[in-house]
């Protein structure tokens, strides 16, 4: 038997981390954070997403395709399709294509 809490904190601590591959310029982009950091649901992918679509924007991307699996609680749901017509309003951005597996 062993206490609860010290268990918890005496175990190994999560890497998160959540990859990005840009075809049209062969280079990838990797957000990680620990399980202390943030979690994995969907704002933590969503603001992961919007930060990579702004520097699309700044370099001029009008269009965006992007293919993910289809985790419903990370990157298939409500709040990732809101924040992708945020980022069709207000940057360069007009077109986004999502596509899961």
């Amino acid at each position: 038997m062993s206490n609860i809490g010290a268990s918890y904190y005496k175990r190994k601590l999560k890497l998160q981390n959540l990859s990005i591959y840009d075809h049209a310029t062969i280079s990838g982009t990797c957000y990680t954070w620990t399980e202390d950091q943030m979690k994995t649901g969907p704002n933590e992918i969503g603001t992961a997403v919007y930060d990579w679509l702004l520097e699309q924007a700044k370099y001029g991307a009008t269009e965006v395709s992007l293919y993910s699996d289809s985790c419903g609680g990370q990157n298939r749901n409500k709040y990732l399709v809101a924040m992708f017509i945020y980022v069709i309003l207000t940057t360069s951005i007009k077109k986004i294509t999502h596509s899961v597996s």
